[in-house]
């Protein structure tokens, strides 16, 4: 009898112990977090990428770049044009669209290809754009616009909340927003539907997350990217050791956690801001993954210290780790060529753009 009560109260124990884990990191204003978290400490497969080819061929106030089939679309330092539009055959300039001004389908600042959402209409390739400052929302036709050489686009909403920290174009009425609370504690997720905001329950979930008065709000700031066709939304934080994935047309979500305790806001806060990890820096999303830039990498008055080679960690659409690519020089931004097999990359502060041959990689992936 003695033994069988002392079973019990360590199974009590162990019970308590564990449900305290669990309490501890669900969602509050110290977690940015989910019901289900999944945790990653390895990766199946891990490949050094060493063989890279420089691309000769001169991008000019090239700051970052993504790939929609044999285009490449630079985000590029020019008022006048802040999207360039190259070949991937031969690196040669389609055209330059987009400017910095107060006149018609003209834009407050200059916005980055990372933060507009890319989709295909009637086989056209489109971009939806968000203008930061007046709350406008555009679609640029991509193929009419370098056809003719004159810029095609539209407005589709003038009536969007300006200054929100994130957006994605979900279709032409629909439209997932982040704001930023007046007292600057929290990011606040919602969606916007012919006007109207709505937050669902896993949203609110993750908008728990808080910090106190003053300090930094990038501790809770993500870069996001849409998956159109599954209606996914991939959210990577830069300072928080884990991965928000959720779909935005049913109740689906989890976190991916790399490492095996979720980094707490509060704890975050308790350290210097010259110390704090900036762990993610540029994101992603394809057909069958998703693939995120991870730096794990201690910042100094925002600027990564660079004693860590970064490394481009690949998960599938329900969250599990596929490969870690890892790279031997530092980059900023990349993306994937599927037609040709090359993994593009880009280091801003050295103005190096890079392929990787990764065919075989890619096949293992299909």
């Amino acid at each position: 009898m003695m033994y069988k009560n002392y079973c019990i109260l360590i199974g009590l124990v162990i019970f308590l112990l564990g449900s305290g884990c669990n309490e501890n990191s669900s969602p509050s204003a110290n977690y940015m977090t989910l019901d289900s978290v999944q945790y990653v400490e390895k990766f199946p497969k891990s490949i050094t990428l060493f063989d890279k080819l420089p691309i000769k061929e001169e991008i000019i106030g090239l700051s970052n770049f993504i790939i929609c089939d044999s285009l490449l679309i630079a985000y590029v330092r020019d008022n006048e044009g802040f999207w360039s539009f190259y070949s991937l055959n031969d690196f040669k300039c389609l055209g330059q669209f987009l400017s910095v001004g107060n006149g018609p389908n003209e834009f407050t600042q200059p916005t980055s290809v990372i933060n507009a959402t890319f989709f295909k209409e009637g086989g056209q390739l489109y971009a939806g754009i968000y203008d930061f400052y007046k709350g406008k929302v555009y679609k640029m036709n991509i193929g009419e616009s370098l056809k003719n050489k004159q810029l095609s686009i539209s407005l589709i909403n003038d009536s969007i909340p300006p200054t929100l920290f994130n957006f994605a174009l979900i279709d032409s009425t629909t439209f997932f927003c982040k704001k930023i609370t007046n007292d600057q504690t929290q990011q606040i997720r919602y969606i916007l539907k012919d006007g109207k905001e709505y937050t669902p329950d896993y949203l609110a979930k993750l908008n728990q997350a808080s910090i106190h008065l003053n300090e930094d709000i990038n501790i809770l700031s993500t870069i996001d990217q849409l998956n159109n066709e599954l209606n996914l939304m991939v959210e990577i934080p830069i300072g928080l050791n884990q991965i928000n994935l959720y779909s935005l047309k049913d109740t689906w979500g989890k976190i991916i956690c790399v490492g095996n305790k979720l980094d707490n806001i509060k704890e975050i806060q308790s350290i210097s801001k010259w110390e704090r990890k900036y762990t993610y820096a540029y994101l992603r999303v394809f057909k069958k993954f998703f693939a995120a830039l991870y730096f794990n990498e201690e910042e100094k008055q925002y600027q990564i210290k660079r004693t860590k080679l970064p490394v481009i960690q690949l998960f599938d659409w329900k969250g599990n780790p596929l490969i870690e690519l890892k790279l031997n020089s530092f980059i900023t931004s990349f993306d994937i060529d599927f037609i040709n097999g090359y993994l593009y990359t880009f280091d801003y502060q050295t103005d190096e753009l890079y392929k990787y041959d990764i065919k075989g990689i890619l096949t293992e992936l299909e």
